[in-house]
């Protein structure tokens, strides 16, 4: 995984997408989850399994050093927090 090809999100409560050259990673943000900011290879379902954590190590790199569209910095801010609490990354 090197580059992000491009972010989205599920009007699900904010299921996060972040499309890589290496596939598509889901951030469940759904509303009354029970895996908060947890990193899936697949839309998060209730039998869905989580990636590697250095998977989700290196998907948050990724997203640290992305520049994205004007008015989504606040999506990814919001995202990383998230993800550096659930995976216990100090900023």
């Amino acid at each position: 995984m090197k580059d992000i090809l491009g972010t989205d999100f599920y009007w699900d409560g904010g299921t996060y997408v972040v499309k890589t050259d290496d596939g598509s990673y889901f951030v469940d943000r759904r509303l009354d989850t029970e895996t908060p900011y947890s990193v899936f290879s697949e839309y998060p379902k209730d039998d869905s399994v989580e990636v590697d954590k250095h998977v989700a190590y290196e998907l948050i790199a990724l997203l640290s050093r992305y520049a994205p569209p004007q008015g989504k910095e606040c999506q990814i801010r919001d995202v990383l927090g998230g993800l550096h609490a659930k995976y216990q990354i100090l900023t």
